[in-house]
């Protein structure tokens, strides 16, 4: 009798000890944290801008424009090549939402046209314009022959 408690007891082991490997357990990887969705960036303006530029008579003058960015944004007016500051931004930069900049640019006084671009950055879009002024008015006489 005792042999066969013993026997039981042992039956009754192996099979619970074996019961609980009816399951492997595999291990579990973690879920990688999805990517947040990348944000396109944009940048709104009218296109009549961006094709035509702000264009200024020889005079001091003021105009403004008006965009929209989905992300922070920064403005840039190139370098003249002659070095002058003649047009000025009221803004270089802003936050993502509804901006509006005002342009202001100086007299004038040379015999020639002057443009100079600006360009507007936001995230990785970019929208690029010129702003031309004209030229002083004036009548330039030449002449050929010298006379003493």
């Amino acid at each position: 009798m005792k042999t066969t408690k013993l026997l039981g007891i042992a039956i009754l082991a192996i099979s619970l000890g074996l019961s609980g490997c009816d399951e492997i357990e595999t291990p579990v990887e973690p879920t990688p944290n999805p990517k947040p969705e990348e944000v396109k960036s944009e940048i709104t303006i009218d296109a009549d801008i961006i094709t035509n530029g702000l264009s200024f008579t020889s005079e001091k003058g003021e105009k403004s424009i008006s965009f929209t960015t989905n992300e922070d944004w920064t403005l840039s007016i190139a370098a003249t090549p002659s070095g002058d500051t003649w047009c000025t931004a009221s803004a270089t930069s802003g936050a993502k939402g509804n901006a509006n900049v005002k342009f202001t640019v100086n007299e004038n006084t040379s015999y020639d046209d002057r443009s100079v671009s600006v360009t507007i950055k936001s995230g990785t879009a970019s929208k690029t314009f010129t702003i031309t002024q004209k030229y002083a008015d004036a009548l330039l006489l030449t002449t050929n022959k010298y006379e003493l």
